[in-house]
């Protein structure tokens, strides 16, 4: 509960000490397992998978498009995912395309190739960019409240699309849009790796990309 506290209060928590499977049937710790063998085991070992369930009450979510777990390896062939690739990725949020993204997503690095250049996760508080941002332009707030994006996901087996704006205030019932814009902001959203074409008026269109 103390981890999850911390989620909430702050954003996003660094778990350390997170422990190696003993996998008995090969008689090897995680650190030492080739990523095919990792895969091969029950996602019941992963420990990434254990706290996740902890964490949920037990279950995990949105599993339909890369399964309960994703496993990334750099230097995959054929791969439809920049994760495979050692290109570095604009800060971004995962399956802004669903209806209901997921509330919580945890990252394990298991194994670290000595070959690997790079590799570092950063961590943006997109809520007080948002905050931020009203402050110093609130005009182009505004128009992040007002217009909605289009976010997509077009692949082999997958074909989403989902319009929503990019920050979402909470609602008081308010019919005055200026009053409105100083309500608590709930939630951002932000993955432009995942944006189609925006369906806007054409006076918006030049605010919006701004």
């Amino acid at each position: 509960f103390h981890l999850l506290h911390t989620v909430f209060r702050d954003g996003a928590a660094i778990v350390s000490n997170t422990p190696v499977i003993d996998n008995h049937s090969t008689k090897h710790k995680t650190a030492n397992l080739s990523s095919d063998k990792i895969e091969s085991l029950n996602e019941e070992q992963l420990p990434v998978a254990q706290l996740a369930k902890a964490m949920s009450g037990g279950a995990l979510s949105h599993g339909a498009l890369y399964g309960n777990i994703f496993h990334v390896r750099v230097g995959e062939r054929d791969s439809n995912n920049v994760a495979y690739t050692s290109s570095s990725l604009c800060p971004h949020q995962d399956l802004a395309y669903y209806e209901s993204p997921p509330g919580m997503q945890l990252l394990h690095c298991v194994a670290m190739g000595e070959a690997v250049i790079g590799g570092e996760s950063t961590l943006i508080d997109a809520l007080a960019a948002a905050y931020r941002l009203r402050e110093v332009r609130p005009e182009s707030f505004e128009c992040l409240v007002r217009c909605p994006a289009t976010f997509v996901k077009q692949r082999a087996g997958a074909s989403m699309t989902y319009r929503r704006p990019h920050i979402v205030l909470a609602e008081d019932g308010s019919s005055d849009s200026g009053e409105m814009m100083e309500n608590e902001i709930v939630a951002v959203h932000w993955s432009p790796p995942f944006e189609g074409p925006v369906m806007l008026p054409p006076g918006d269109i030049d605010r919006y990309y701004e």
